[in-house]
């Protein structure tokens, strides 16, 4: 028997497909974690740190998301697996985020300066399914500057008009509105590409 011949333990774990991978997952061969995680293992960790914002956290999402994949398929047998993958891995992290909010519960008065909007969107909302769109909110407006962060947070968080915004910042009105405008449009983007429509 040649190696070309070969069965799919002898190939290197990172060229398997995902009908190989699945095959795997079928025969409950032992041996598709370490091509599974050779495969999703950066891909998983990125996904799961993004809402957790935690490496430790994110390891131990990883580890859950092999056993529920290894526990739904079969009977699943999904068309594209690296979307199923990062599905399963999103959801996985959402799961323990709201696991360890509900664990966390920090008073507000314990809360850093909203100013910081580290936590914008997170502080006042319900422990339902809201907590991941706000997490999600949180995690965009740290990639955006700190003056347009103000806005938004006093905009949405305060309830400010633009005008008193002007007013606060010392910034044309116009600066303020075409740069909310802007920012609700990346906004509804960001949540989208997250698979969250609003």
């Amino acid at each position: 028997m040649t190696e070309k011949d070969g069965d799919n333990n002898n190939k290197p774990a990172e060229v398997l497909t995902d009908a190989e991978l699945i095959g795997m997952l079928e025969r409950r061969d032992e041996n598709v974690i370490r091509g599974l995680e050779a495969r999703f293992g950066a891909r998983c960790r990125s996904v799961a740190y993004g809402i957790l914002g935690n490496a430790e956290d994110a390891e131990e999402c990883v580890n859950d998301v092999m056993l529920k994949l290894w526990n739904n398929i079969p009977p699943e047998k999904p068309v594209d697996l690296t979307a199923f993958v990062t599905a399963v891995t999103k959801n996985a992290a959402i799961d323990r985020y709201k696991v360890q909010r509900r664990k966390n519960r920090i008073p507000p008065e314990k809360m850093e300066p909203l100013e910081s909007a580290e936590n914008v969107g997170v502080r006042d909302v319900d422990p339902t399914d809201k907590e991941a769109v706000a997490m999600l909110i949180a995690r965009y407006l740290r990639g955006v500057t700190p003056e347009k962060r103000k806005y938004f947070v006093a905009r949405y968080r305060y309830g400010m008009s633009e005008a008193e915004i002007a007013l606060k910042t010392g910034t044309p009105k116009g600066t303020v509105s075409g740069a909310l405008s802007r920012m609700r449009k990346e906004l509804g983007r960001f949540l989208e590409k997250e698979g969250i429509r609003i």
